[in-house]
This record gives structure tokens, sequence and C-alpha cells, in this order.
């Protein structure tokens, strides 16, 4: 690896193993292709291009095209099943029917009928821009209160590769639309991948309101803190109690809702709803390697940027609760006026 970080340039080598070498070796030969003169097609495939600066106008070309990989759930593999059977794009997608779709997606086995109605109303939601919702009885119990009470709000920045979680962040909230305060984020850094200090810390942070919900986004932070609990020894039902208070949007969103993005990731989701970032093109492979950067030059500067980018992922998790309670809501006002 090549690369002139502070106007000097570095020569690192990084081992690849058989796996990594033939994709290397592949990328380097379509490479290879495309410079002999003729523009590339753009990837179907672009669930990686996280941090490319060409993203955009790829995601504008692939939607105008209507690429089936596009739309949640359809990687290369099943658009090329889609394909054998004569359905290119998303239009020919929104336009099947359940059981005639199911009866193509033969590889999802008892899923195929399930799997057949998600692709088809993701396909319309996709093309219309309008979401629809899936559960109209799915409970919100859980999330309704914290209209009153205190609660977590819990962001985690990892080194997938090193199993390091590097940075634990928190937004305290006393109400779910009360206005954020400027002492309400605290940032946990975990320098080393063995510190009790720091495990402890982060432990007394969420026992010190034990009955607060702690909100979150995915399943890394539930896994990440049930592994923390067994490390510091935790007993089973402690462990219990303190996974119970887990609220995860991502799994509520995805149980409710279908909406006009090609995937259900934090930043889809919250760019959605009209948040944004201070920082542009930023990413969790961006936060990582800004702590690579740190690790290297100890400069504070890569660490500021991290901590300011998973404050406003906290702050995204926390606008997300707020759009499904108030889209919630809404529906109920409007059913009462019927």
């Amino acid at each position: 690896m090549i690369s002139n970080l502070g106007k000097k340039n570095t020569i690192e080598e990084i081992y690849l193993n058989k796996k990594l070498r033939n994709k290397v070796l592949n990328i380097f030969l379509n490479l290879n292709e495309a410079l002999k003169g003729l523009m590339p097609d753009i990837t179907e495939d672009r669930k990686k291009c996280t941090i490319c600066s060409w993203q955009k106008f790829c995601d504008k070309e692939a939607k105008d095209n209507g690429y089936l990989t596009d739309i949640d759930g359809i990687g290369s593999k099943t658009a090329l099943l889609l394909n054998s059977h004569g359905i290119s794009n998303i239009q020919e997608l929104a336009s099947n029917r359940k059981t005639e779709l199911g009866d193509k997606l033969s590889k999802f086995n008892d899923q195929k009928y399930e799997k057949a109605s998600k692709f088809i109303k993701q396909a319309k939601s996709y093309i219309s821009g309008k979401p629809i919702k899936i559960s109209e009885n799915y409970s919100l119990f859980n999330l309704t209160k914290l209209n009153n009470e205190g609660f977590f709000v819990f962001d985690i920045e990892s080194h997938p590769d090193e199993k390091h979680n590097f940075l634990y962040g928190f937004l305290e909230i006393n109400n779910l639309f009360d206005n954020l305060k400027e002492d309400s984020y605290e940032p946990i850094l975990n320098i080393s991948k063995i510190d009790t200090d720091t495990s402890e810390k982060i432990m007394g942070k969420l026992f010190s309101k034990p009955n607060w919900p702690i909100l979150h986004y995915g399943d890394t932070e539930k896994i990440a803190i049930t592994l923390l609990a067994k490390k510091l020894d935790y007993d089973f039902d402690e462990i219990e109690i303190l996974k119970s208070r887990f609220i995860d949007l991502h799994e509520l969103i995805r149980k409710i809702w279908i909406l006009p993005i090609k995937n259900y990731s934090l930043k889809t989701v919250a760019n959605w709803i009209g948040y944004e970032w201070s920082q542009k093109q930023v990413s969790g492979s961006k936060a990582l390697y800004w702590w690579i950067q740190y690790q290297i030059t100890k400069n504070d500067i890569f660490l500021k940027k991290i901590i300011k980018y998973n404050k406003e992922d906290c702050i995204a998790t926390l606008k997300i609760a707020q759009w499904l309670i108030n889209t919630n809501m809404n529906k109920i006002r409007g059913n009462l006026i019927r």
C-alpha cells in the first residue's frame, strides 16, 4: 500500500490471504480492461461503495436503470436468478404477483412467498418514493414508553478485523422529544482491547440508570455489552435483565415499514427522514480509517472526528425513534378522524 499521509510517501506491506489475493487480482484485471479506453459498467453490487466519491452518481444511474440489486435483500446471485426468469429490472419486479414470483424463488424454500411479497412491496415503494406499512398491529409499546421516562441512546465504533470496539458513545435523554442538552453525550474510549477499568466504566454508565431502556440501531451494541458483562463475571440473571433493556430500532423499522430506500442502514434511513451528518461522506469505514490514523500519528484531530461522528450517529438513532413515534401517532389520529 502506497500513501502520502502528511505529504510524505510511505509504503506498507499488507498480508492478503488466498481469498483476498484472488479478489485483488480480479479487481486489477478489471481495472486494466477499463484503462484500455472503454467506460466500465456501473457495478450492480455497490454495497461496499460507501466511501467512493462517485457513489451518488452511480446511485442515480442505477436507479434510473432499475437495477435489481438496489432492492433490499437482492444480491448479485438473486438478481441472476430473477434475470433467468425474465425479470431484469425493478419495474418488472414490481409488476409480479406474490405467488408467481414465489414459485421462481425456490432457493428460499419455505420463505419463498414471504420473500416474494417483500421484494414486490420494496420495489413498489422504491419506484413510488412512498413508504408502505406492513404491520398495523406490531407493538410500539417499548418505544412509546420513552415519551415518559429517561433512556440511553448507545452507539459503538469498532475495528471488526481486530475484534476491538474502540469507542462507546452514550446520549442521556430524559424525554424522547426534549431538546438535546450539550452535556447529554458521553464518549468512552477503549484504547486497549483488554482494559478492565474501561469495561467497568462502560457498565457503570449503563447501571447509573438501572431502569432506563437502551436504544440502539442494529445488533452490534447488544452483543458487545453482553460479551462485556460475561467478561466481568456478571451472573446469568443480571445479563438477562440487562439484555431486556435493549430496544433495536433497526429491527422495529424492518418489522413495521418498507421504505423507498436501497438498504436499511442507519445512514440511509436517517438521511431519508431528513437527518444529515455535518462531516461529509462519513461512515463506519471512515471512522475506522480515522482510528487507524490516530494509532499511527497520535494526533487528537482524528479522535475528535471519530467522537463527532459517533455523537451524530446517536442523534440519528434518536431522530429515527422520533419519526417512528410521530408516524404512528399521526396514523392513529387519522384513524380516529375517519
